[in-house]
């Protein structure tokens, strides 16, 4: 059986990572709930939507 390793528990690298994902995407992101709600969109939403 092979062993996986644990998740580290500062998740800093991976908001670091999402955050230059969202600012250089020229493609409309976001991240909803499920009710509905944003939770993050990118900057291509307010020049796209004004």
């Amino acid at each position: 059986m092979s062993s996986v390793p644990d998740a580290p528990a500062d998740h800093s690298l991976d908001r670091q990572a999402l955050d230059i994902f969202f600012e250089i995407m020229p493609s409309m992101l976001c991240i909803a709930r499920l009710d509905g709600h944003f939770v993050r969109i990118n900057s291509e939403f307010w020049r796209s939507l004004g």
